[in-house]
């Protein structure tokens, strides 16, 4: 059970900004469920629009799915990673 929502409802969430991805991403490789827990309860006070986005997390640490958090995480922390890679080269490509 890698993930409890479909592919499709996965890519729709609203992703938190990278400092908070960067952060998930730390606490998933620790694999510790209580702070993945907490963690995706003060996600929802930051904005309404994570609150599928830390239910999907919710879901899989009260699961103890600690593989599939990484996942998850490593997910879109590797695509903003990567969005910022590209931002980076195109600003030089232009210097």
């Amino acid at each position: 059970m890698e993930s409890m929502l479909g592919e499709s409802v996965i890519d729709a969430l609203v992703v938190p900004p990278n400092e908070q991805i960067e952060a998930l991403y730390r606490l998933a490789r620790l694999g510790n469920m209580e702070d993945v827990l907490r963690w995706s309860n003060r996600l929802d006070a930051l904005d309404e629009r994570y609150w599928p986005f830390a239910d999907q997390l919710r879901a899989l640490a009260k699961g103890y799915q600690s593989k599939a958090i990484l996942n998850f995480a490593k997910r879109y922390y590797l695509d903003e990673t990567e969005t910022s890679l590209d931002h980076d080269t195109s600003t030089l490509d232009r210097k």
